[in-house]
C-alpha cells in the first residue's frame, strides 16, 4: 500500500509499505479523507520528531476494513473517525502509523474513545474535520464565553474557523476575526463572524474601539471594550498587542503554538489585571464534536477550501503551506 513518510526536513515521499494486520484489540481503517494540519507543516519544515522515516497524517476518516476479535462495537464497513491522540501509537505525530496512507492501523481500538462512528449525511471529508474542530472547541471552552461577551479572535485558519463555529453556537454575536488573509476572513464572515479585520488595512486598536466602544484598564487608561481575546494565529506581536489595549479583567486564551519565546510587557499587563491562559489539544472534546457534527454540514463545507486526491499529495502540501487556504483535504478513491 501507499504511505506518506517524512524522511528528513523538506523530504516528503510516498512509499510502498506492507499492509497493516490488526491484533486482537486493533482495527484497520481504509482511509477516505485526511486533512493537512499545521503540525504536519511544522514537521515538514523541521524534520521528523522521531527516527525517520516518519509517517504523517492524523485528521482522518474512513471505513473499518477489519478488526480484532476483542474489539467490541465495530463492524466491518462502518464509517468512522479516528481520535489520534487516544491511540497507543499517536497516529501521525511520531508513532509508527500515519493516516496519509491507503490503510491505517489503529492500535487498541475502542469505540467512543479512539474510534467514533460518522453520522449519516456527513461526508468523509467533513467528518475528517472533527479533530481540528475539537481543538477549536477546547480553546472556546477555556475562554468560557457568554452570549453577551465581546470576542476578538486572531487567526482564520482551520482552528480559528472552527472557533467561529463554536462561538456562534454558544450565542456569541459580538465577534471580530482578525487575519492577514482576506480569503480566510471571507470564510470567517460566511461562518457568522459579525466583523472581520485585516490589520494591514487598519490600526487594530482604533478599529476595535469603533466596533466595540472604549473602556478603561485598571488605572483608568483608555482601552478596548472587548471581554475575550483568542490567539489562534501565533504571531509573536499578538500577546503584547492584546495586553496594550486590554480593559480591566479581560481574558486572553492562547491556542496557537509558539515555536520561539515571546516577550511580554508585564508593566502593561499589570495595568489591565487581565487573565492569560492557554488551551492545548482536546482532552475531552472529540466526543462532543461527534455528537453535534451532524447539525453543521454547511459550516463544515465552508471550512474546506481545497480537495486533492492522494496521488496529488505534494501539490496539496504546497497549497497548505501557501496559507492562501483554509482546510486542505486529501481524499482517497473508494
Amino acid at each position: 500500500m501507499r504511505q506518506l513518510n517524512l524522511h528528513a526536513a523538506e523530504d516528503l515521499r510516498t512509499d510502498e509499505v506492507p499492509m497493516p494486520k490488526p491484533g486482537p484489540r486493533d482495527m484497520v481503517m481504509k482511509v477516505a479523507a485526511c486533512g493537512i494540519c499545521g503540525t504536519d507543516l511544522t514537521l515538514l519544515r523541521h524534520g521528523p520528531a522521531t527516527a525517520d522515516p516518519m509517517p504523517l497524517g492524523h485528521e482522518a476518516a474512513g471505513v473499518v476494513l477489519s478488526h480484532g476479535s476483542d474489539v467490541a462495537g465495530l463492524n466491518d464497513g462502518m464509517r468512522v473517525v479516528i481520535n489520534p491522540m487516544s491511540t497507543k501509537a499517536v497516529i501521525g505525530c511520531g508513532g509508527p502509523e500515519g493516516a496519509f496512507a491507503d490503510y491505517v492501523l489503529v492500535r487498541e481500538a475502542e469505540i467512543g474513545r479512539s474510534v467514533f462512528p460518522i453520522p449519516e449525511g456527513i461526508s468523509f471529508a467533513a467528518a475528517a474535520l472533527a479533530e481540528p474542530l475539537a481543538v477549536a472547541r477546547h480553546g472556546v471552552e477555556r475562554a468560557d464565553p457568554r452570549p453577551h461577551h465581546k470576542v476578538v479572535l486572531f487567526g482564520a485558519g482551520p482552528i480559528g474557523l472552527g472557533a467561529v463555529v463554536w462561538l456562534r453556537r454558544r450565542g456569541v454575536t459580538d465577534l471580530v476575526v482578525v487575519d492577514l488573509n482576506d480569503h480566510r476572513l471571507a470564510r470567517a464572515k460566511a461562518l457568522g463572524a459579525a466583523h472581520v479585520l485585516n490589520p494591514t488595512d487598519v490600526r487594530l486598536d482604533a478599529a476595535l474601539k469603533d466596533i466595540f466602544g472604549a473602556a478603561r484598564n485598571a488605572i483608568g487608561e483608555d482601552a478596548v471594550d472587548a471581554d475575550i481575546y483568542m490567539d489562534m494565529a501565533g504571531a509573536p506581536t499578538i500577546p503584547n498587542q492584546v495586553v496594550t489595549m486590554a480593559k480591566q479583567n479581560a481574558k486572553l486564551v492562547v491556542t496557537a503554538s509558539y515555536r520561539v519565546p515571546v516577550e511580554l510587557d508585564f508593566h502593561k499587563l499589570l495595568k489591565s489585571e487581565m487573565i492569560i491562559t492557554s488551551a492545548i489539544g482536546y482532552p475531552h472534546e472529540l466526543a462532543a464534536v461527534m455528537a453535534e457534527i451532524a447539525e453543521m454540514p454547511d459550516e463544515l463545507e465552508i471550512m474546506i477550501s481545497h480537495r486533492f486526491d492522494f496521488g496529488e499529495i505534494q501539490m496539496a502540501f504546497d497549497v497548505a503551506r501557501s496559507l492562501d487556504c483554509a482546510k486542505v483535504m486529501v481524499e482517497f478513491a473508494a
